[in-house]
């Protein structure tokens, strides 16, 4: 008569859903982390080129040392420097192919596969994400898994209060055994039999009151916790597209001005061993170049993956990509 039931019920229905929403954002969470482990062992395969090539370079340099020492123009200093350089290149070469095979074995622990470090991956990037499309509203988070399970749970919370608060009301009982509902057809009824059986479904209420007030504050502070946790949720929810957002922006220009550091560096090079062929410089020269064309290059690897890792982040944050924002995707 009061509706206990039916809040009943709609608090049920709500915590279902909830639990349908968590599992959607256990996929969805499942599926970035399997894309940033992947897009991490693209990055591992470039660092693993990058090393290789810088180690080419030293062993190149090696052979012109040792030509050089021969002809008077080095010392041993200068072919120590250069081992020294070609061993570090090297360890380099060695880490980075370790940080692939662990990166792989990632990839089939989350795929539910054996970590024989054997599942095949690409080694180069693919296309760079376009630019974040102006314009975005904000009620595109509304599809978000975790949101849409934070605010069923409020409505679960708030159908708990209204349940707890009409249990307080009384509650009319057809009794069984005697009375209305009675197998036995004489008494049905009777006043007395009607009289008793209301009686005690009015006043049953009254003997629980305490114990049913305190029911309905428990259910009262926890609606308000739910509302706290809805809130907080969604400003979470903002908090992370910001940061994806602004992160996309920066990584962006960063990358545009370490790719134009990447082939400045080689042009010095280039421009370096000319000059000490012609013995205007020194090796050390030579050497500073190479290893700040080698650091820049391995920023401008990891930059590219950052990118990548961080689109991502942001179609997590999102709940998904840009179809039906009206952007491109």
């Amino acid at each position: 008569m009061w509706g206990r039931i039916r809040s009943k019920k709609a608090a049920a229905k709500a915590e279902s859903k909830a639990l349908e929403a968590d599992y959607e954002f256990a996929r969805e969470s499942l599926a970035a982390a399997v894309a940033r482990a992947y897009i991490s062992t693209i990055e591992a395969a470039q660092q693993e080129a990058n090393a290789q090539e810088t180690l080419d370079i030293y062993q190149e340099y090696s052979k012109l040392t040792d030509v050089r020492k021969q002809q008077g123009f080095a010392s041993d200093f200068d072919v120590s420097q250069i081992k020294s350089r070609t061993a570090a290149a090297q360890d380099a070469l060695y880490a980075a192919q370790a940080a692939r095979a662990q990166t792989i074995r990632a990839i089939e622990v989350v795929t539910s596969r054996y970590p024989a470090g054997r599942f095949d991956v690409r080694r180069s990037f693919p296309g760079q994400p376009r630019a974040v499309p102006a314009g975005l509203p904000a009620q595109i988070l509304e599809r978000r898994p975790d949101l849409i399970a934070s605010e069923r749970r409020f409505a679960a919370a708030f159908h708990r209060v209204n349940e707890a608060r009409t249990a307080r009301l009384p509650r009319f009982v057809l009794s069984a055994t005697s009375g209305l509902g009675s197998a036995d057809l004489d008494s049905v009824g009777t006043l007395n039999a009607l009289v008793w059986s209301l009686a005690g479904g009015i006043t049953q209420p009254i003997f629980f009151g305490g114990e049913l007030q305190a029911a309905q504050d428990v259910r009262t502070a926890e609606q308000k916790a739910a509302v706290a946790s809805y809130v907080g949720s969604a400003l979470h929810a903002f908090e992370e597209v910001e940061d994806a957002l602004a992160a996309d922006y920066y990584l962006r220009k960063r990358e545009g001005a370490l790719g134009d550091a990447v082939s400045s560096s080689a042009d010095s090079i280039k421009f370096s061993r000319e000059q000490l062929e012609q013995g205007q410089i020194d090796m050390f020269t030579v050497l500073r170049l190479t290893g700040e064309n080698l650091a820049a290059k391995v920023q401008f690897t990891q930059v590219r993956a950052s990118r990548l890792r961080e689109r991502v982040n942001l179609y997590l944050a999102l709940g998904g990509d840009f179809a039906g924002t009206g952007a491109p995707k």
